[in-house]
């Protein structure tokens, strides 16, 4: 997941905003758990396309819009694509 402030196309986010995230990779790490992380790459995306992610009315805060639910679904699908051998993909 992301939030807002995270992902904003307009503002740097200071590295400490995404500790949360690099926390919960770190113990997925530790503990064997497929895990993708979403927040710094979304905001890569935001800053270099100067497009929200989040909300609607005002554009930048709140739940994800069409825009976030699209980058976050190429980002997953993308990581999917990666780490499925294409035999076990076939059956789907």
């Amino acid at each position: 997941m992301s939030n807002d402030v995270q992902v904003h196309p307009e503002k740097s986010a200071p590295g400490g905003l995404f500790y949360p995230d690099h926390r919960i990779q770190l113990l997925c790490t530790r503990e064997n758990i497929p895990v993708v992380v979403l927040a710094e790459a979304m905001a890569a995306y935001a800053k270099q396309n100067s497009v929200f992610l989040h909300g609607f009315t005002p554009p930048g805060f709140g739940h994800w819009n069409e825009n976030g639910h699209r980058v976050a679904g190429e980002l997953i699908a993308d990581r999917l694509c990666r780490e499925i051998p294409m035999t076990t993909r076939a059956i789907f």
